[in-house]
């Protein structure tokens, strides 16, 4: 059974929306950890990595619940993906901003998200396009590998975030290109 979407002027409170809320006032406070006066303290890089982790971990959470429950909302719809690629970019910015990422690393990444995020939103009044398995996995992939590089570890781990921001750039691509082939031809 398809879950119906409800709408109305009002914002319907829920759990997977209240996840949502919270993820978009995480934004402001990411950057905060991450550009703010006392951003290179070690707790502070800590504390970023840890909003940052469970900022995703919600994000799992938020679609299943909203599913389950048959409470997808228009206001979910649309502030979901607008929360999650808000983290992910504020996250990004900030790695390259400190130097820990190449700067055309995290615009191939943004431009990739907002194109097809935009894409999405635009597309919501005549119908909603889901996020398929690819989009699911480049997802998880993303948040691990912008959650490995917030940690404030070296040695072995230096490498291991590397290659998981490589994986992460490379289903990225792939998946906003297979998305927009399957868009064109629909």
């Amino acid at each position: 059974m398809t879950p119906k979407l409800t709408s109305g002027r009002r914002i319907q409170l829920n759990v997977a929306n209240g996840l949502t809320v919270a993820r978009l006032l995480a934004i402001p406070l990411l950057g905060y950890l991450q550009f703010g006066p006392s951003r290179d303290a070690i707790e502070v890089k800590w504390a970023a990595f840890a909003l940052f982790a469970v900022a995703a971990i919600s994000d799992l959470i938020d679609g299943k619940i909203a599913r389950s429950r048959n409470q997808i909302t228009s206001f979910g719809v649309i502030a979901d993906p607008i929360a999650d690629k808000g983290l992910i970019a504020v996250a990004l910015i900030g790695l390259s901003w400190s130097g820990r990422l190449w700067w055309w690393v995290t615009i191939l990444i943004l431009v990739r998200e907002v194109t097809v995020t935009a894409y999405r939103l635009l597309m919501v009044k005549k119908r909603v396009i889901p996020a398929d398995q690819g989009g699911k996995v480049k997802t998880v992939v993303q948040d691990i590998a912008v959650g490995a590089m917030l940690m404030p570890l070296a040695g072995w781990w230096l490498r291991f975030s590397d290659l998981a921001m490589g994986l992460a750039l490379f289903l990225t691509l792939v998946t906003g290109a297979v998305f927009f082939w399957r868009a064109l031809r629909t």
